[in-house]
């Protein structure tokens, strides 16, 4: 059995290599090394930068601490309110359109009035009249619009503006949803 062995034939024409080439190879590598190391040091650097920027001057810029919250008075109402009436009109119960009937909404609206015995009376005998503009509202109603993010208040602010139309909007105080079911 031979065994192979690696012998250096120099090529012709071409000097034999001497060790300074070598030494540049290797330098240069390190050059690349430490350019690297720079760039990593700096960007590094600048991401601490931007976390330090973020926690200290964005964040509190952004967030009311606690202590703040309490000097901060408390909102007062706009009116004096006092608690009225509350009326239950009857539940309404309409297809929701673009489904073809096979989707309803069912809806309990109370309604607060002042608690005048004259006014209490009034707005009884128009519970009919209340419950027609209801129903209005409601059954053009697509999908989408009682389903969606805020559509509730949505809703209720389109029932006290109505209600307040058929009432006048001095007798009505407030609009509540108490029932509201989609099958």
């Amino acid at each position: 059995m031979a065994q192979d062995a690696e012998i250096d034939i120099p090529e012709i024409g071409k000097p034999e290599s001497s060790g300074g080439e070598e030494k540049k190879a290797s330098a240069a590598g390190g050059g690349k090394l430490k350019a690297i190391a720079i760039q990593a040091g700096i960007f590094m650097a600048l991401t601490g930068a931007a976390f330090g920027v973020n926690l200290y001057v964005l964040k509190p810029m952004l967030v009311v601490s606690g202590k703040e919250q309490a000097k901060e008075p408390p909102a007062k109402p706009k009116t004096e309110r006092h608690a009225g009436k509350i009326l239950l009109l009857d539940p309404a119960i309409v297809n929701i359109a673009g489904t073809n009937g096979r989707r309803y909404l069912k809806v309990t609206v109370q309604i607060e009035i002042p608690e005048e015995e004259k006014l209490v009376k009034e707005v009884e005998a128009r519970k009919p009249l209340l419950s027609d503009r209801l129903i209005q509202i409601l059954a053009r109603k697509p999908l989408e619009e009682v389903t969606s993010a805020g559509s509730l208040e949505i809703l209720k602010r389109q029932i006290a503006d109505q209600f307040g139309k058929e009432l006048g909007a001095d007798r009505l105080q407030d609009v509540y949803l108490t029932e509201f079911v989609i099958q």
